[in-house]
This record gives structure tokens, sequence and C-alpha cells, in this order.
């Protein structure tokens, strides 16, 4: 069923006019969202953050920041995270390691796929108590079976792991 819906979606990304429907509406958004993003991203004692806080508290008008400054702390803490896990994903996700679960057990994959020391951001979601990640995970535990199709990016020359 997924690799169905994998293939019915990847025929719409190469279409024109979803390509212009996309686009206008990243266009149209963006900003509001962009916004939302870096004010959520800053930690509370971070410069925008706490010029917010003070001009609320004594109702004083602040002066229009760059949002690029905390954007920017926001990646590179985000990066930093990533980089303490890479090494965990790289080796899980290995085309040799792939392919070993592909011939063998696909099953084992899923249970593998979910364990902490494997993949951190599918186990966090497999755990996760937020309702918005209720309908995935009843998704992703009523799989018996994970079939994993590898897709090599022409263009791109990458590699690409779907369920």
């Amino acid at each position: 069923m997924l690799r169905t819906l994998y293939d019915e979606d990847r025929g719409a990304i190469a279409d024109q006019a979803h390509i212009e429907i996309v686009w206008d509406t990243i266009a149209a958004n963006f900003k509001k969202y962009f916004e939302r993003l870096v004010t959520s991203s800053q930690s509370p004692t971070s410069p925008l953050a706490v010029t917010a806080t003070l001009s609320a508290k004594f109702r004083v008008k602040a002066v229009k920041q760059d949002l690029g400054i905390a954007l920017g702390e926001y990646w590179l803490s985000a990066i930093k995270e990533y980089n303490k896990r890479a090494d965990v994903y790289r080796s899980f996700f290995n085309l040799d390691t792939l392919e070993e679960y592909f011939e063998l057990d696909a099953n084992q994959f899923k249970r593998d796929l979910w364990k902490k020391q494997n993949c951190p951001i599918v186990h966090d979601c497999v755990m996760s108590q937020r309702e918005v990640m209720h309908d995935w995970q009843r998704k992703f535990k009523g799989y018996d079976r994970m079939n994993v199709v590898l897709y090599d990016g022409v263009a791109a020359g990458e590699s690409m792991l779907c369920f």
C-alpha cells in the first residue's frame, strides 16, 4: 500500500501544474510561517526573545531585528544535534545493511528501525504522546512488513529510502 502511494505521489512531483500550485502556496505563506519558525525556535535567553519579552512587559515597541541571526542559531543547534547522531544513522542506513535486511528479513528491519540505538528519530516518533503523531503511529504499527524501496536519484546521484 505504501509503495503504491509513493508511486502515485512521485508522479505529481514532475507535473508542472502541481509545481506551480505548490510554489504559489509557498510564496503566499512563506513570510508568516518563517517568522513563526524563527520565533518558536529561539531559546528563552536569546537576544531576540529577551527583547520581545521586555518590550511586551514594559509596553515598548521593539525595534525590528534581523531574524536571520536567530534562525542561524537555531539551524546551527539542529546541525550539532544531528552530528551527535549522524554515525548511528549512517551505520543503520548503510546500503549493505539495507540490502541484507531486504534479502533476509524485512520484518526485522521494521523492529530494528524503531529501536532508539538504530534510528532515534523513528523511535521518538513511535513513542511520541503528541496527538498529531497518532495517525502515523497506527499506520506504522499496522504494517506487518516494511517494503523497502531503494530509489536511485538519477539527477542528484543520491539514494533515497522509502517505505
